[in-house]
Parts: structure tokens; C-alpha cells; sequence
């Protein structure tokens, strides 16, 4: 999971970016510690601890720190809804669907395996973060005239 877009400062696109690059590295690091080891992989769960806390921190961040976003998000999304393009409008479901879903997941009432079924990625918004960063362009320059 990644961050919800954000202006200024640290850019949460990067922030989404380190997510996924230090995610992409350990799934690979992984696999080649599986293949250096001999099968069975006796000694699995200690190898495997440094990277658990790779999984732990990242669901901690998600429970504490991302979550909160994506509902503030989602919330002002609700809460002026009415001033929003047909188009931007259009992804409140999608929106809604993705956290929601984070939200049962965090909370152990759905299974993983159900998530990956449902194919519940952060790329079915990366549209709807365009339309928002595509909009906000034409409202600065209908303000700057």
C-alpha cells in the first residue's frame, strides 16, 4: 500500500515509491535466500525474521499513518462532492471500495487471499490521482487569469 497523494513538501508520491521499491527488493532478497538454502529450509523462521518486521512496520504505518489519510481523503472527498467534476466524481466508489477494503484487511475480518481475488491494488486509482493533479492544474490557471 501506498500514500495518498499530497502538494508540498515530501512528495507522498515518492513516499508511495520507497513503499514499493523497499517491497520490490525484499520479495527479491527473499527468493534468493530461499534459493542459497538448502530444501527443506530448516532454519526458515530465523532467516525470515528481518523481513517480517519489514511486513510488521509497513502494517503498523498502514494502521497509524495511512489509513487516517486515506480517510480524511475520502471524507472531504464526501464532504464536498458536490463541487466535483462528473469526472473526479466518478472514482468516490472506487475510493471508498479501496479503503474500505484496507480497513477489513487491518482489522483480520477478510482473508488475504480474498483481497487478491478482489484484485485490490493501488493502481486502479492511479487515474483518479491523475484526474485530481489534472484538475488542479486547470483551477490554477483559471485563478491566475
Amino acid at each position: 500500500l501506498s500514500s495518498p497523494p499530497a502538494r508540498g513538501g515530501a512528495s507522498s508520491g515518492n513516499f508511495r515509491e520507497l513503499r514499493l521499491r523497499i517491497s520490490k527488493a525484499a520479495n527479491e532478497a527473499w527468493e534468493e535466500v530461499c534459493e542459497r538454502n538448502p530444501k527443506p529450509f530448516i532454519n526458515h523462521d530465523k532467516k525470515f525474521e528481518p523481513y517480517n518486521k519489514i511486513i510488521e512496520y509497513d502494517n503498523k504505518q498502514l494502521k497509524n499513518e495511512l489509513l487516517p489519510l486515506y480517510r480524511k481523503m475520502l471524507s472531504t472527498f464526501r464532504d464536498n462532492y458536490w463541487l466535483a467534476e462528473s469526472e473526479t466524481g466518478k472514482w468516490y466508489s472506487e475510493l471508498h471500495d479501496f479503503i474500505e477494503l484496507w480497513e477489513r484487511w487491518i482489522s483480520n475480518n477478510i482473508p488475504g487471499d480474498v483481497i487478491k481475488k478482489l484484485n485490490h491494488s493501488e493502481k486502479k486509482l492511479k487515474p483518479f490521482y491523475q484526474e485530481l493533479e489534472d484538475r488542479s492544474v486547470v483551477l490554477r490557471n483559471k485563478l491566475s487569469k
